[in-house]
This record gives C-alpha cells, structure tokens and sequence, in this order.
C-alpha cells in the first residue's frame, strides 16, 4: 500500500481528533521538505491575492489537513469530533444556495440545479470540501457522475473510489469521455440515462491533461481543461464550491457561464477564504495579466 492510500486508511479508521491531527501533520510536513511546492505557493499567492500573507504557507496547509482528514471520514459516521468543538458532518444538512437570480445572471431564465429532471454539467476546484460536493447532490436525488483521471497512484485511486462509492457516487475515467455528445446532455454512455436527473462534474485545477483553455478574470489568467465547455448543454457550466461555516456544509452554487465565469468564481472565493484552496499543484497554469 502507498503512503498516501496508507494515510487516507488511517485516517479513517482512527478517531476524530488523532485523525485530524495526523492529516495536519503529513501536509505540513510534506511542504516543509518541498521547497519547491512553497515557492509555488508565494508565487500563486502573490498571482491571485496580490501580497503574501505571513506564514501563509502553514496556515494554508493547517487548513487543507483538517479538510482533507473530513472528507476522508466521508463515509463513516455522520458526526464527530476534531479539536476539541463539535462538528456537525451531516450531508443531509448541507445549506445549498442556488444563486440564479437575475442579479446574477443578467435577467437570463435559468433552470435551478435543485430541479432534478433536468441533466447539468458541472465543475469545481480542490477548494474547501470539495470531495462532498457529489454526496451532497447525490444526497439531493441526483444521479451524480464524476470525470476522473486514472491516479498514477493505483491504491489510493482505488481507495477514492470506496469513499465514492460509499456514497452511491460512481465515476467517469478515461479519456474517451472527456468530449460532452452534440445533445450536451453528458458523456456518451449515459446518453439514456439523463432523463433521472444526471449530473456530471469536472474537477478543473491541479490537471494538466487533455486539451486545454486559457481563461481570464479578474487580473487573473489560468489554464483550465476544455473538456467541460467544448459541446457543453446550452444553458452553460456551473460552478460549484462546498466549504464549512459555523459548523454546517455551505454549498454555492454559480450561475451557468463559460471559463472566464468559472475563473471569476474561484477568485471570489479565494478572495473570501484563502485558506481553503490548494496553492500549489498547479503547474504553472497561473499568472497575471
């Protein structure tokens, strides 16, 4: 078993706390002994929020164990605790706001991601909890699918998969579904199924694989897989982002738009809280403009 499939059993398996502490300390020694990985971090920091924040880096990574060690509990019992508070973990309470009103999408009639007959594409970024964001649909009556890469780490992919599974969440792999079908409906295999309320998510940072675009917001240009917007359904992509706030999941669900939209998303939210996205691990897709 790999380190990273070892971890992820551990932290599992163990109480809430030790479990915590445990996905603390193996992010926060993993940058520690990759200088590399914090350069990238100052880097995108200086990209994204304009300045370098002091000890960024720890407090980003502080923040990104504690996500990592709740979503990797995913499965397990429903509450628990971790550093000492109560934190309510309940997929069934998670607060969705579907934000589609005409403020936001300038007087567009869009179709809410609650309504379950109607198929969607969506994306989302290694931001905040992001692996509950298909329990929290699936939880909602949507027939959740993911579009995932083959882990070059073959025992923590297949470990991803359990925590998937687990939640009756099945996944996409391989590259002959990164191209949506002209109905816009899906990837291909599912073409008869979208009538059940099919959803399908993309994961758009953190990959370099496949063809790319180039999007730009907010002073911010950032290379983003092309796969979600090439023949995507006409009501466009939305952008999803989960995150945990006086102890409840918050869901926010964006208004449909193209790349550019997906990006200015991201930055709104890393703009609020930093902390919860990955800094590093982004292969230079980042830069300013």
């Amino acid at each position: 078993m790999s380190p990273a499939a070892l971890v992820l059993t551990l932290v599992r398996a163990l109480p809430a706390s030790p479990a915590v502490l445990l996905a603390r300390l193996l992010v926060l020694t993993s940058l520690a002994f990759s200088p590399g990985s914090r350069d990238e971090i100052r880097r995108n920091c200086r990209i994204v929020l304009g300045r370098i924040p002091r000890a960024f880096w720890m407090r980003n990574a502080w923040r990104i164990g504690f996500h990592l060690a709740l979503m990797a509990r995913l499965g397990g019992r429903p509450t628990h605790r971790a550093d000492g508070r109560a934190m309510p973990f309940l997929i069934d309470k998670a607060k969705v706001s579907d934000d589609n009103s005409e403020s936001w999408y300038a007087g567009a009639q869009v179709t809410p991601l609650s309504a379950r007959n109607v198929p969607s594409i969506t994306v989302s970024f290694h931001f905040g909890l992001w692996e509950c964001l298909p329990a929290v649909f699936r939880h909602r009556g949507h027939d959740v699918r993911l579009v995932v890469g083959k882990q070059r780490d073959r025992a923590l992919g297949r470990a991803l998969d359990r925590l998937r599974a687990s939640q009756e969440v099945r996944r996409f792999g391989g590259a002959r579904v990164m191209v949506m079908p002209a109905s816009g409906c899906g990837p291909e295999p599912v073409r008869g199924e979208v009538r059940r309320g099919l959803l399908v998510g993309f994961m758009l940072d953190n990959t370099s694989r496949g063809q790319m675009t180039t999007a730009r917001a907010g002073g911010v240009a950032m290379r983003l897989p092309a796969a979600p917007y090439a023949r995507a359904r006409k009501e466009g992509v939305r952008p999803l982002f989960c995150t945990l706030e006086a102890g409840r999941l918050r869901v926010r669900v964006y208004p449909p738009g193209d790349e550019n939209h997906a990006l200015g998303c991201l930055l709104a939210e890393v703009r609020r809280r930093p902390e919860d996205w990955v800094f590093w691990g982004k292969a230079g897709a980042l830069a300013a403009v």
